[in-house]
């Protein structure tokens, strides 16, 4: 079976210390299986800096300048349903997320980690790793802007949510070949 994991990582389970995952703690772990607690979708948006300048020379002949920048944003959007059975456990879990502190001085990007079971494109793992003697700070990482919840349909038997997840750090280029 697919799963898909959010999850976040702290000074005792950085990536170094639990390379999976599926591995940390239970509390840090919000486990996306069918049919409970099902992810109905993810959505990237990403976008780049892009400085216009115009500019007409003496003959009146107009030019537009386009540079490039760098990166301004990546960010997610999860989301899901959780059944009303076991709805206080995975509720729970998602208000303990979105009020922790979002970073740490080894997560300075984010604690937030996303692992999807069907593509990998949007993967994030908070990466610190252990330095010697001071520990190398993670390249990226999640951190959770904003969180929606409420149920949905005449019976109220199925809670939706909604959460924002804003990436820091360095992005990896993907070559296509």
């Amino acid at each position: 079976m697919v799963t898909s994991l959010l999850y976040y990582r702290t000074p005792a389970t950085k990536q170094s210390d639990v390379a999976d995952p599926r591995n940390l703690p239970t509390a840090q772990i919000l486990e996306f299986t069918q049919p409970s607690k099902v992810l109905e979708g993810i959505k990237e948006l990403y976008g780049n800096i892009i400085t216009k300048q115009a500019s007409v020379n003496q003959s009146g002949v107009r030019r537009i300048f386009n540079r490039d920048d760098g990166m301004k944003n990546r960010d997610f959007t999860v989301m899901g349903v959780i059944n009303k059975t076991p709805v206080t456990d995975a509720i729970n879990r998602i208000m303990d997320f979105r009020t922790r502190l979002q970073r740490d001085d080894n997560h300075i990007h984010g604690i937030i980690g996303f692992l999807s079971g069907n593509s990998t494109n949007f993967n994030v793992d908070p990466d610190a790793q252990p330095g010697n003697p001071v520990p190398n700070v993670a390249t990226k990482g999640l951190m959770i802007g904003e969180t929606e919840i409420g149920y949905e349909g005449r019976l109220f038997t199925r809670l939706t949510f909604r959460m924002n997840l804003h990436f820091g750090g360095q992005h990896e280029t993907v070559t296509v070949s």
